[in-house]
Order: C-alpha cells, then structure tokens, then sequence
C-alpha cells in the first residue's frame, strides 16, 4: 500500500493536494530527525550505546573511565563526569596494615596470622588495580600467590628460615608493580577525579614506607644485627619483633625523617638504606605536592 491509498477515495483532496502533503509530511520529518542527531545531548546519549569495536568504547581503570566516540576520539568532559575512586580500599588496606604493627607483635600464632590476613587485604586491593591495566597483570597475581603460599608454608614449619627472605622477594616485586601503577594514574592520567588522585597521591607514601620495611626485614635475615634497639620498646627478642612489626615503626620514622633513636642501622648497608628512604621521603613530598596543585590549577582552567 502507497501512502497514497488510504485517501484515494476522499473527494476533498486532489492528486496534486495529496501529493504536496505527503511531501510536506516526509521533509518535516527528516528536519526533525536532522535537528535530533545535532543534539548535544542526543549524542551523548548514542555515544552510549554499544555500537561494536572501533566506533564506542568504554575502558575501565583505577578511578577512570574512558569514552570514545565514533571517530575514536576521548570526551574528556565524559570521563571525568565517570570517575570512581576505586584507590579508596586500597587506601583503607594500607592504612590497616600500617596500624596493626602493635597487634603484629603478639607472640605465636596469633599474631602471625593477623599478619597474614592483613597482607592478603593488601594484595587483593593491589591486584584489583593491577588487572586489567596491563598485560603484566599476570606477573602481580603470580607474585601475590607466591606471597601467600610462601608465608601460610612457613607459619606450617617455622623452621625453613630461608623462606622468609624468598617471601620478601615477592612481595617487594609486588609492591613495586603496584607502586608503578598508581605513580601511572597519580601523574600522568588526565581523567582522575581530584579526590582519587590524592587517594593515589597517599598510597604511594605508603607503599613506599611498607616497601622500604620489608627491605630492612630481608637486610636484617641475609646480615643478623643490622639494626640495633636502645630502649625496651623492642622487648627482649628484638630480632624476631622487628620482623613482624617493628620494622613498620622504624621504616615510617625514617622516611618521616622523625628519627627517634630507639632503633638505629649498625652496619654501612642498614644506614645507606635508611638514608636512600630518608631521601625519597622528603623529595616525595615536594614533588607530589607541586605536581598535585599544577594538575588541580590545569583541571580549572580546563574544565
């Protein structure tokens, strides 16, 4: 049926009437269609929809998502409205672990598995910003297992003291990977929100402090004594404390540049350690703060 037909036999309307309505009829339309595909926010709203590879794409990081439109440019404006503060557990892991080192210290059992459970936490928060971001992801969660296979084999038979420096291995690859991530997102993203970035911004620092204290645990394994404790902070047996807690202490007061006293390098490796710390410590600082503000001044005059 022609659109003509319903009024073919209407004796009020002519051919030439019939055939100017229905041209009428057939332009108002496609300008209505013209004047919707030029909408702004019809266009967001396409931009949506999933129109296979290559045309819409939406990618998913640590605190970012990433639209494209058609001819694969990124809509910033877009990305930023999308932002999520996926750093925040992360955070919240590291500041846990950071804390605990008084409950760390309790004897036996109990404090070796409170240790574990607190690293575990680390290590999934870790391993959920890492997968995904990169193909190296595999090499982060092959580190985390080897973390904790490694530690739950030592709490079994406390007496393979080797597996304790081995278990560092890991775990300071694992940090480092995580730590390269988030410097990634923290200093070069362009579509972070301002409160993920500074999430990002405090586990770095924090990271660094647990990077550098386990760094002091393998020292203190491979050269017995390389650190010393002056008050009864440390308790009798120092050696053991310092490897399931102390070690935090001393690291966060080195890199805090608080330097107490109470526990102090006693060899040329232990002291160049603690003053490599020191450094990066305090250069963090300045760097991260003068990037942060020059990031926040760019995000407001480009909004």
């Amino acid at each position: 049926m022609t659109g003509r037909e319903p009024f073919a036999g209407s004796p009020d309307l002519t051919d030439g009437i019939l055939n100017n309505a229905i041209t009428d009829a057939l332009e108002a339309d496609a300008t209505m269609s013209r004047r919707a595909l030029d909408s702004e926010n019809i266009r967001d709203g396409l931009r949506d929809i999933p129109l296979g590879p290559g045309k819409c794409m939406s990618r998913y990081g640590a605190g970012r998502v990433e639209f494209r439109s058609p001819d694969n440019t990124i809509d910033r404006n877009r990305m930023k409205s999308h932002s999520i503060h996926s750093y925040r557990f992360f955070l919240l892991s590291l500041i846990l672990l950071f804390i605990s080192y008084p409950a760390l210290m309790l004897h036996g059992f109990p404090g070796r598995v409170t240790e574990l459970l607190l690293t575990i936490l680390v290590l999934t928060a870790g391993s959920i910003l890492r997968v995904g971001k990169t193909r190296r992801s595999l090499v982060t969660l092959l580190s985390a297992a080897l973390v904790v296979l490694i530690w739950i084999w030592s709490l079994v038979m406390p007496g393979l003291h080797w597996l304790v420096p081995l278990r560092i291995l890991f775990f300071v690859t694992f940090l480092a990977q995580i730590m390269i991530t988030v410097i990634r997102d923290v200093f070069h993203a362009p579509n972070i929100s301002s409160t993920n970035r500074l999430y990002g911004a405090i586990c770095i620092y924090l990271l660094v402090g647990i990077f550098f204290g386990n760094l002091y645990i393998a020292l203190d394994v491979l050269l017995p004594g390389s650190f010393e404790c002056k008050t009864t902070l440390c308790g009798q047996e120092f050696a053991n404390n310092f490897m399931i807690g102390l070690h935090l202490y001393y690291s966060f007061a080195t890199i805090t540049t608080v330097g107490y006293g109470d526990i102090v390098p006693r060899n040329t490796f232990a002291a160049m350690l603690s003053n490599l710390e020191a450094i990066i410590g305090q250069v963090y600082m300045a760097v991260v703060v003068a990037r942060l503000v020059g990031i926040h001044l760019m995000d407001r005059d480009n909004p």
